[in-house]
Parts: structure tokens; sequence; C-alpha cells
């Protein structure tokens, strides 16, 4: 806490009088902060008083619960020995603390100066201690002195105000020249993140048409036919490939068709006319749908183990028709023998058992 040597002159308020104050010259009397010679007057008679800093306690309510600290800041603060303390917590606790003086005594009585010290909270007020000045004629007043004092520290405080209004000013310029860079860095910032959308919309645009180009361009070129060929070639590869394994898959389990065109004796198979089969089978049919059937005894009694030949079903053969199972009569027609019959050799016998050429009309 800063401790201020030179006298002070403080204008206290009288609290029985609102328009009436009283003038207290504040001198230092020892080395700590606190070691003050008061002295008082309200226009009449002089008061004296001394403070102790080693005997703050003496002035303190009975009822204040602060601490020693907080009540030496807080006559510091009354006497006008230090500035304005600011506690580390930032509140501004000296708020609502003031200073009235009452006179107490009258006519020959001896007078004494009651300086009491309050704190107002709203509509509350708690007294936190008390200053008592006793009435002392001998005690001289020098007015003109204190008005000096008065004076210089009244120059000193107009210093101090000049000087903390232009820094006030200049920290305002600064506030301000500060705000416009701000509102133009804002400004700034608000039109590069604009040119910078602007130039992505147009990035974005140009890659779309270059891609749109690329895809006109390449539905319309021309296939390479060299490339197209061997794409072919590959693919022909890999068919084949594959068929060539079904093939002899298929061909695993040979069938009497197959062994019996193998045994052939030196007979090639004769291509026959489609037109040519086509009529002999309509034969057949015009053949059979004049036929009337039998009874069922009859045609059980007339089945034989004869069976029909068929050709083979080989590429470049067609395939024969069915033989109808009928009942044939008591006295069967002579056996009428098929061209494309000649040259082939029956099939297997499991196939068409129960089956003779007799059936066929």
């Amino acid at each position: 806490m800063p401790s201020f040597t030179s006298p002070r002159v403080l204008r206290i308020a009288r609290s029985d009088d609102p328009e009436a104050f009283v003038l207290v010259h504040v001198s230092h009397t020892g080395p700590e902060t606190l070691d003050l010679a008061l002295t008082a007057t309200e226009g009449e008679s002089p008061y004296t008083g001394l403070v102790k800093q080693s005997q703050l306690r003496d002035f303190r309510a009975k009822n204040y619960q602060g601490t020693d600290d907080e009540w030496s800041q807080v006559v510091a603060f009354i006497l006008g020995q230090g500035q304005r303390p600011i506690p580390a917590n930032g509140t501004d606790w000296p708020a609502g603390v003031e200073a009235s003086a009452n006179i107490s005594g009258a006519g020959d009585e001896e007078k004494e100066i009651v300086i009491t010290v309050r704190k107002r909270v709203e509509t509350i007020t708690q007294r936190l201690g008390t200053f008592v000045l006793k009435q002392d004629d001998e005690q001289a007043v020098e007015l003109f002195e204190w008005t000096g004092i008065a004076a210089t520290r009244s120059d000193a405080l107009d210093q101090q105000v000049a000087s903390l209004t232009s820094r006030c000013h200049i920290a305002e310029d600064a506030i301000r020249h500060l705000n416009d860079q701000l509102e133009e860095l804002v400004r700034a910032k608000s039109q590069h993140e604009n040119q910078l959308i602007a130039n992505f919309v147009h990035l974005l645009n140009e890659k779309k048409l270059k891609i749109r180009n690329q895809q006109r361009l390449l539905a319309s070129a021309n296939a390479n036919p060299v490339r197209v060929s061997e794409i072919q070639a590959v693919t022909l590869e890999k068919s084949d490939a594959a068929a060539g394994k079904n093939r002899h898959g298929k061909r695993g389990a040979p069938t009497a068709s197959d062994t019996s065109g193998d045994s052939d004796d030196g007979f090639e198979r004769m291509d026959m006319d489609r037109k040519g089969v086509e009529d002999i089978i309509n034969d057949q049919d015009t053949d059979n749908g004049r036929s009337t059937p039998q009874p069922l005894e009859e045609e059980e009694q007339s089945t034989t183990d004869d069976e029909f030949d068929r050709p083979p079903t080989g590429k470049g053969y067609p395939q024969a028709a069915p033989a109808l199972k009928r009942s044939s009569p008591k006295e069967a027609p002579p056996r009428r023998e098929l061209p494309f019959t000649r040259r082939t050799r029956p099939t297997n016998d499991a196939e068409t058992s129960g089956e003779t050429d007799d059936d066929e009309l």
C-alpha cells in the first residue's frame, strides 16, 4: 500500500446538519503509514486526535466481522492515505464506504467530533468504526496553510485527470482505429470467401464441361479394329475352351447309338431328304387315323416283343416319329419296310419293348 507523506485536508459532511461539514487536517507523526495526527474544525473550535496503526483495533465497531487487514484498508481509504484498493477477487469493496461527522456536546461543555465510518449496501447501513476528536482550544488552526494544501492537491488531481483524459482519448482513438481495421478485415474476409466460392464454382463448372466433352469424344470416337480383333480372339478362345470341357463331360458315358455307329460294317449313313421323311410320317399318321381301336384284352394278347427301328438322331438325321402302340387284328397286314430303316441298326431294345412293326397299319 503506498504511503502519502504530504498532509491532506479532508471535507467530511455532517450527519446532524446536511448542509454543514467539517475540515480535517491529516498529517503523519510516525514511521507507519497510519500513524496520523488529526486536526479538525467546524469553523468555531479546533479538535484533535491521534491514530496509531498498532491501535487500529480500538477504533473498530464491536459488530464488525472484517479482518484487521480489511479494517486497515478502510481506514487508509477514509483518511486519504492510499489509493482506492481493489481486492484480488475483483469486487469493488470500497463502494458504499463513507464517513460522516457528528458534533456532540453543547454550551460550556467540551465538545467532540465523532467521525463514523459506515458501509451502505442498498438500504442497509453497517457501522464499521468511529474516530473521536476532542475539543482543544490550544490547537492552532492554520486555515491559510490548509487552503494551500487543498489547492496543491487540487492542482495535482487536475493534472492527473488531464493526463488520464488524454490517455483515455488516445485509447479511444486506438480502439476506434482497431474497430475500423476489424471491420475492414471482416469485409475483406467476406469478399475473399465470396471470391473463393466463385472460383470454386467456376472450376467445378470447367471440370464438368471437360468431363462432358470427354464423354462426347469417347462416344463419337471410332473403335480401333486391331484392338477389337484382339478382344474377339481372346473371347473366342475362352468360349472354345468352355465348349470343349462341356463336350468332354457329355462323352464320358457312350450310348448305344454311338457304339452301333462305330461298329457299322462299312455302311455309310444316308442323308434323308426332310420332305420325304415328312411325307412318310404323314402317311403313317393317315394310316393310324383310319385304324379302329380294339378291345383291351386283344391288345394285351397281340402285343409282341418286336420293336420299331428308329434311325439315329445324330447331326444331319431327322428324328423319326415314335411308334404308336395299337391293337392288331387277328390277321395282321403284311409288313412294310421303310426306306430309311434299311441301313440303320436297331437302338436299345429296352426303350421300345412291347411294340411291333405289325402295329402300324
